[in-house]
């Protein structure tokens, strides 16, 4: 009698567990697109109605920005298709309602009609006067999106899996923005391994924020909003940012990246060479305010819950 009572109670245990695990899996995907270990990246189309996020980026071009010169046409023909790749994906991405590209030229702009985008009703097209700054997301934010689900993020980011677990009301209400870091993709390379931002290890050893997520309740400040004013490519950006949301506008900074995945489409030799003078140091701010103030570490969006 007792040895049956033990056996029910052992499958009422098994059942349970197994609940569980099917709970969480579904809720928080945390293993991704994985492939014999390494990262791939596929269209994100979901079952769910996530479709209102507005992201905003910019459509890159070496061929006039200072710190491309010495690459060659193919170099930067090459870039230039993985921005295309990354831009056709997200607007694939079902989540995404309006993808706000800022573009710099009229070259560029004949260079986006004649790609063949599929999904181009998403597509908002913004002439810009410079490579996009910081502030620049905000100010546009502030202009055209307030009360908004807005991305920013940098040009070569895919939007993965997990946009559709956000609590939008709760991130409204609690002033949260979520500052993600990266996973790197898989490609044949020759450049030096970078390690997946989104690690606890990689993190502390590369600490950069690509993404951002955040609704603007109302316009922000625009003379608060110079403190923004520095280019989003420049060394410790994401790290200045996040220091100028909590100690000037006092949004809490999160970064669940473990469930809510982006990633680093950057397969061709081109980097901007810039020197070690292009970064937030230069202008002034301090290493030990960023790395204090301007740091989320990578956890599930499941534990910030």
């Amino acid at each position: 009698m007792a040895r049956r009572v033990t056996l029910r109670y052992a499958a009422i245990i098994l059942c349970a567990i197994c609940l569980i695990y099917v709970f969480r899996c579904r809720r928080f995907p945390v293993d991704g697109n994985t492939k014999d270990g390494k990262l791939h990246i596929a269209p994100i189309m979901l079952a769910t109605d996530c479709e209102i996020f507005h992201l905003l980026t910019m459509f890159f071009n070496g061929y006039v920005w200072h710190g491309f010169e010495n690459y060659t046409l193919r170099d930067l023909n090459e870039r230039e298709k993985e921005f295309l790749f990354t831009l056709q994906l997200n607007l694939n991405h079902s989540c995404v309602k309006k993808v706000h590209l800022f573009y710099y030229t009229l070259a560029d702009l004949v260079t986006i009609n004649e790609s063949n985008l599929t999904n181009r009703h998403k597509l908002v097209l913004v002439q810009h006067t410079r490579l996009l700054h910081m502030s620049d997301f905000f100010l546009y934010a502030s202009k055209n999106l307030v009360d908004r689900t807005v991305i920013a993020a940098n040009s070569d980011i895919v939007l993965g899996e997990g946009l559709q677990f956000l609590d939008i009301d709760k991130m409204k209400r609690q002033k949260i923005m979520y500052s993600l870091s990266r996973f790197e993709t898989d490609c044949n390379t020759t450049a030096k391994p970078v390690k997946n931002a989104c690690s606890l290890h990689g993190y502390e050893k590369v600490g950069t924020h690509d993404t951002h997520i955040f609704s603007l309740g109302s316009s922000l400040n625009n003379t608060l909003l110079q403190q923004l004013d520095f280019p989003i490519n420049m060394r410790f950006a994401g790290n200045g940012l996040i220091k100028v949301m909590r100690k000037t506008f006092n949004f809490i900074v999160e970064n669940p990246c473990l469930t809510i995945k982006t990633y680093h489409t950057h397969c061709s030799p081109v980097v901007a060479s810039r020197g070690n003078s292009y970064s937030l140091l230069s202008l002034g701010w301090s290493k030990h305010d960023l790395y204090r103030a301007g740091r989320a570490r990578p956890t599930s969006l499941e534990k910030i819950l």
